[in-house]
């Protein structure tokens, strides 16, 4: 599939300025549809409100989103406490009510649709090998955040019997710039800047499969490309430990070091996101092109340009 315009929601986001970036590098026009106003760098492309909490009517589609050849579909409401994973309403409006619309109308307009899940949906995330007929959560690790993500996919689901073009993609535990300052990756890196002390509790050695948002962009449109309609997973080829990753952002930074703390009776180590990619690989040939400390030094040296 040769792609000249698409639509794509969630484009201030984490993933979204990834997938801005790989679209840009493959000469593909793009109409970003964000709450806020975000600057669009290339004069072929353009900016668009849209609040996804906020129903669409089909015709409003097609004035926001006109002449595109497929859609991706990145925007979520994202709980950044857990008391923010209470928000039921809000988060059901954003996350699912909005697959909802954007199905309807792209069935009709015969648009193949992206959409990025998460291996939150998965009832236990440190089973090995999961796959993606594996048991769904009702609520688990990833709270009413998790659930309203495997709603989604069983709302946009339910238009491929009509003649959706559907590919969901289940990417694990994603990175890159834009993750907010209290998670691992970016605490670590602004303590190390600070010349200070990343203070590890025991189990260091729990380990967590890490994907950049680039490789979860250019896995989007890999699958968009190659019209690999279904459900896939993706994942790096490797799992990292806590302390592996803490040492990856001392080494990056240049500075700050590592305090390993004891604690009595620490509990056994845990893998988790350790996903079964091969259907990913089999349909689009997914393959990562970051590996943890390319990924992490691309990250910083975002950060660094802020």
């Amino acid at each position: 599939m040769v792609l000249k315009k698409v639509g794509l929601t969630g484009a201030s986001g984490m993933v979204g300025r990834g997938m801005i970036e790989v679209l840009n590098k493959n000469n593909v026009r793009y109409i970003a549809a964000t709450r806020s106003k975000m600057e669009v760098i290339t004069p072929q492309s353009s900016w668009v409100k849209l609040d996804l909490a906020k129903w669409q009517n089909m015709e409003k589609l097609d004035e926001i989103f006109p002449d595109v050849q497929a859609f991706f579909h990145l925007g979520a409401l994202v709980p950044k406490t857990a008391e923010d994973n209470h928000a039921y309403d809000r988060i059901f409006d954003v996350n699912v009510r909005s697959c909802l619309y954007l199905a309807s109308w792209a069935t009709k307009r015969n648009i193949p649709l992206v959409f990025l899940s998460g291996a939150t949906v998965y009832a236990n995330p440190e089973q090995k090998d999961i796959k993606e007929h594996d048991k769904k959560t009702t609520g688990g690790f990833g709270g009413f955040y998790g659930y309203s993500k495997l709603l989604a996919e069983k709302t946009l689901q339910y238009f491929v019997k009509d003649g959706l073009k559907l590919c969901i993609l289940r990417p694990s535990s994603i990175y890159g710039y834009g993750l907010p300052e209290d998670k691992m990756i970016t605490k670590f890196l602004l303590i190390a800047a600070q010349n200070e002390s990343i203070e590890l509790q025991p189990p260091t050695d729990d380990k967590v499969n890490l994907l950049h948002s680039y490789d979860v962009a250019n896995a989007m449109l890999q699958s968009l490309s190659n019209k690999s309609w279904g459900v896939f997973n993706i994942a790096d080829k490797t799992s990292y430990s806590i302390l592996n990753i803490a040492q990856t952002c001392v080494k990056i930074v240049g500075k700050g070091h590592i305090n390993l703390l004891k604690r009595e009776e620490a509990r056994k180590p845990i893998s988790r996101f350790g996903l079964n990619c091969k259907l990913a690989h089999k349909a689009f040939d997914f393959q990562t092109t970051l590996r943890l400390e390319d990924g992490i030094r691309k990250m910083w040296l975002d950060i660094e340009k802020i």
